[in-house]
């Protein structure tokens, strides 16, 4: 099973697609293909990907290992990510108002979804 959806960070114009697969490394390795990028070989339980520039940014999570560290571990990335890429520094009140946007968007997916992190 694959659950997809997406949000949008209106204060940074970028978007946020998220996918929850059982066959994670199935979904990731068909964008690759799609940005003719090399298949991944590694073996993870969630990812942040931005092929794009900086207006899109994809966070991969498998349902087998899905959990609060994953989420947080990756949701961390993807901060961090969006405010590099704009040379905005992580280390301060921007990162906490951000940290607070994309919880709120990406726990609304979740619940809507009826998902539980272990």
């Amino acid at each position: 099973m694959t659950i997809k959806g997406k949000f949008h960070v209106p204060i940074y114009e970028c978007d946020v697609i998220i996918t929850i697969s059982d066959r994670v490394k199935s979904c990731l390795n068909s964008y690759y293909a799609k940005h003719d990028l090399e298949i991944e070989k590694f073996e993870f339980a969630g990812l942040v990907w931005r092929p794009e520039g900086i207006s899109k940014y994809y966070v991969f999570f498998s349902f087998e290992e899905l959990d609060v560290n994953t989420y947080n571990h990756e949701k961390s990335h993807l901060i961090e990510w969006i405010l590099k890429d704009r040379s905005i520094s992580a280390q301060n009140e921007v990162r906490s108002y951000l940290d607070g946007f994309v919880s709120k968007k990406m726990n609304d997916f979740f619940k809507n979804r009826k998902i539980k992190l272990k």
